[in-house]
């Protein structure tokens, strides 16, 4: 998921200092280590509690490998902190939010992740990867938050199709054909409408907690499935790392209006 907001230092400072930070934790900042994954002109500085310490070398290889395909134009920094079972509702164990301001070039991600559910180690590379290509989609100032319902439904589709990429894991989700088709009529039905009280609650509906129309987070599974098959029908294969720039060249230069879904 994508934050995107005006506040001035709302994102503490990015730097490869990582005596730099000052951010808001879970827990302790004694629990906490940091250190810095470079990828070409900018970095990503992780800080992590010591439980994630035999997880990192996945997580390092997955932030090479996105910039790698994806190349950076903006220092992040990524918070990996575990959290109680009852405060995060996920299929997965992991969950969490890419958060930037619009007028510094600086994006922090912040995954928390329920060490109860018995595969969130499996989970945390996507989960990585979704949220690496928030930031790229937004330092292109492709599908953001801040102009339309279909912006928010495309940037989801292409998170998960990049995280599929990169790592071969979409959401292990269930929604039966009727339901997507159903799902794909309302969000024609929205999907110029501006950002505001009324997409909010219709993007909660669909990727986060469901009030019943739709299996909760099956958004995600349907933008998935609509990105992938619009970019097939331009001629560009998501599973393909290699087509991923002109990917997200596409994606930036096209409006809700011209979707396929």
């Amino acid at each position: 998921m994508l934050v995107i907001t005006k506040v001035q230092r709302a994102v503490p400072e990015i730097t490869t200092n990582p005596g730099a930070y000052v951010i808001p934790l879970l827990r302790d900042p004694v629990h906490f280590k940091t250190e810095s994954v470079r990828m070409g002109r900018h970095a990503c500085a992780i800080t992590y509690e010591s439980e994630f310490a035999e997880t990192m070398p996945a997580i390092r290889a997955v932030l090479e490998a996105c910039g790698r395909v994806l190349p950076l134009k903006v220092d992040i920094r990524l918070v990996l902190e575990r959290t109680a079972s009852q405060r995060l509702n996920h299929p997965t164990g992991v969950g969490g939010y890419t958060e930037g301001l619009l007028d510094e070039r600086k994006f922090l991600i912040r995954l928390e992740t329920d060490m109860d559910h018995p595969n969130w180690s499996e989970w945390l590379p996507s989960a990585v990867a979704h949220e690496y290509n928030h930031v790229v989609n937004h330092q292109g100032l492709g599908a953001c938050y801040h102009n339309y319902f279909g912006e928010a439904f495309m940037s989801e589709g292409l998170a998960e199709c990049f995280s599929m990429a990169l790592t071969g894991k979409t959401l292990p989700i269930q929604i039966s054909e009727k339901k997507t088709k159903q799902m794909l009529d309302l969000v024609k039905s929205n999907v110029s409408i501006r950002w505001g009280h009324d997409a909010r609650d219709l993007f909660h509906e669909l990727f986060l907690d469901s009030v019943g129309r739709f299996p909760t987070f099956s958004g995600y599974v349907v933008s998935y499935r609509a990105v992938k098959n619009m970019f097939l029908e331009l001629g560009l294969d998501t599973q393909n790392t290699h087509d991923w720039k002109k990917i997200m060249d596409k994606s930036f230069s096209i409006g809700p209006w011209d979707y396929r879904l």
